[in-house]
């Protein structure tokens, strides 16, 4: 039974730690981001279409948000002020995204690993005094 109590307090230890910190972060951040969900967006100048080009962004990248719309948003791009399509992305509360479900993938994968390690160990030590 002891052997199951070291991963599982690992794994619930990191969980909260990851949801706190998660939830603490978006109380503090009130800047909101577009993050580009098609392979390519245009920014544009104006409020137009026809305008020009700013910069093309890529797929997954975060702009800020300075001018919220329902088609278009105002956003900062190089130290510019541009307009990207709503219809280009998302709007998010972070800067960076964070991998949470690779991050816990890992957890369970060191804590597993550890508990076989663990009884590997305890088994020679058990065999050994036999």
């Amino acid at each position: 039974m002891r052997l199951v109590k070291f991963p599982v307090v690992l794994v619930l230890f990191s969980v909260v730690i990851l949801f706190s910190s998660a939830v603490a972060q978006e109380k503090n951040e009130k800047t909101k981001y577009f993050e580009v969900k098609t392979p390519i967006a245009n920014v544009y100048k104006a409020l137009d279409p026809k305008s020009e080009i700013i910069k093309q962004v890529m797929v997954g990248e975060r702009l800020e948000i300075i001018g919220e719309g329902t088609s278009w948003h105002n956003v900062l791009v190089d130290s510019k002020s541009g307009w990207i399509e709503n219809q280009a992305g998302k709007i998010v509360h972070s800067k960076k995204s964070f991998p949470i479900f690779s991050f816990l993938f890992f957890l369970l994968l060191l804590g597993g690993t550890g508990a076989f390690v663990y009884m590997k160990i305890t088994n020679v030590k058990t065999t050994e005094e036999a």
